[in-house]
């Protein structure tokens, strides 16, 4: 029985369809316009889990993936002004006492850092920051193979997933 397990794995990523493979590389690799979606989601167990879990999208159809993973003013991000720095976009990762676990979203990949709640002037809604998928301008070919890759490792689905799908 364990001999077949073996088998069968291999042969699950020999079957992957070439969109899934570029998806995946844009996904993990891409340095092309500056982003990689892994520096900031965990997927197939790689990545960073900064964001939310994109395999919860992985059942939408592709327009609905789309209109997620372009969307530029997430509920997620947040406009900090440190007393002593810059504002920053962040993501507040958890908040203890007198500190406040923070992603900084303007280096690439995000920085964690932990500030005093003493030291930060100001947090507010998030105004300019924008998910790297809308300011990278990926293309719709782009953009269909990342959410083919989505779906193929979230649930297997091997269906193709058309530029015009996407538009």
């Amino acid at each position: 029985m364990r001999w077949i397990t073996l088998l069968l794995i291999p042969a699950m990523y020999a079957q992957e369809p070439a969109q899934v493979g570029r998806g995946r590389k844009i996904y993990f690799e891409s340095e092309a316009q500056g982003t990689r979606c892994g520096n900031c989601h965990l997927l197939e167990k790689k990545g960073t889990p900064v964001g939310p879990d994109l395999s919860r999208l992985a059942l939408l159809n592709p327009r609905a993936i789309k209109m997620a993973v372009m969307s530029t003013a997430t509920q997620y991000v947040l406009q900090a002004k440190l007393k002593s720095g810059p504002t920053m976009p962040v993501m507040k990762a958890s908040e203890e006492g007198a500190e406040v676990k923070l992603f900084d979203l303007s280096t690439n990949p995000p920085q964690a850092k932990t500030v005093a709640k003493a030291d930060i002037d100001k947090m507010e809604p998030n105004a300019t920051w924008k998910h790297p998928p809308e300011s990278a301008k990926l293309s719709s070919e782009q953009l269909a193979d990342v959410i083919a890759f989505i779906r193929f490792a979230s649930n297997g689905d091997k269906r193709p997933v058309k530029p015009e799908d996407v538009e």
